[in-house]
């Protein structure tokens, strides 16, 4: 196990479901206040750190994020575990099984990316969209894009209420050093997978910078990535969602994850 330093952190348990659940978006905490609604059936629902009522940690990142969630895994004491992401968090929970493998049974990816490109130039450009905007426009920005057309206006704004709340500076810090753990990590963490993977897509960017929904048949960068690291691992589209799919299509995403999860529980048997 890893050394690490010991953070203070919210985390929910919940008798019923299927797999133990950890990593929301950036800016939003505990997936979104969903597990509490029963949308997604829950084991764990954690709020990293600098999120929800999770303390900032000392170290803003990626890698510290998934080092709360390995955290969470081991005081828990989960032996089979199945670690969900969305969108940020599918780099959360990559980094929380490389940190801690053990008891780890799979991974499942809810709407992941993978950005490209030159490192230097990525994190310059995303440090120049935080300069050019400001933290609170840009926030306001990209959670925009991630609604369809015709999506709940008012679930649009709490959600983008409640990610503006984060601490500016936190939002910041972790914007930047997602951008670069994309360009110097991301590839070569994902060739360390060794456990089964779920990759469920319900959107991507298109060549003018546009969040579009999936349709069959199409792929993504991040679902070509993982296809082509990740040994044991299947695709699934989900279609009629936006970015947060597992509040617009909450009963297709728990049925994927939970049909996994027995999978990896009947491989073992």
């Amino acid at each position: 196990m890893t050394h690490r330093e010991k953070q203070h952190l919210s985390r929910r348990a919940f008798v019923a479901g299927t797999a133990f659940a950890v990593a929301g978006g950036w800016a939003l905490p505990a997936a979104h206040g969903q597990a509490a609604k029963g949308n997604i059936n829950f084991r764990v629902a954690l709020d990293l750190p600098g999120h929800g009522a999770s303390a900032k940690p000392g170290t803003v990142s990626i890698a510290a994020l998934g080092s709360a969630v390995a955290q969470v895994k081991e005081e828990v004491g989960a032996r089979s575990a199945v670690l969900i992401g969305h969108s940020m968090g599918c780099r959360v929970i990559v980094e929380a099984l490389l940190q801690s493998p053990s008891g780890v049974a799979g991974l499942a990816f809810v709407d992941g990316s993978i950005l490209g490109g030159d490192p230097e130039t990525g994190v310059q450009r995303a440090k120049d969209a935080i300069s050019k905007a400001g933290i609170d426009p840009l926030t306001q920005r990209l959670f925009n894009d991630m609604f369809l057309e015709g999506s709940d206006p008012k679930l649009r704004e709490r959600l983008v209420a409640r990610a503006q709340a984060v601490d500016p500076s936190f939002r910041e810090e972790l914007f930047v050093d997602l951008v670069r753990w994309d360009l110097t990590k991301a590839r070569d963490a994902l060739k360390q997978i060794k456990v089964p993977a779920l990759v469920l897509q319900s959107t991507f960017i298109n060549s003018e910078f546009k969040r579009v929904p999936m349709q069959p048949g199409m792929t993504t960068p991040f679902m070509d990535a993982v296809a082509a690291s990740v040994s044991n691992s299947e695709a699934q589209i989900v279609t009629g969602s936006g970015h947060f799919a597992m509040i617009d299509a909450a009963p297709a995403i728990n049925d994927a994850i939970g049909k996994f999860a027995t999978r990896l529980t009947m491989s073992k048997t």
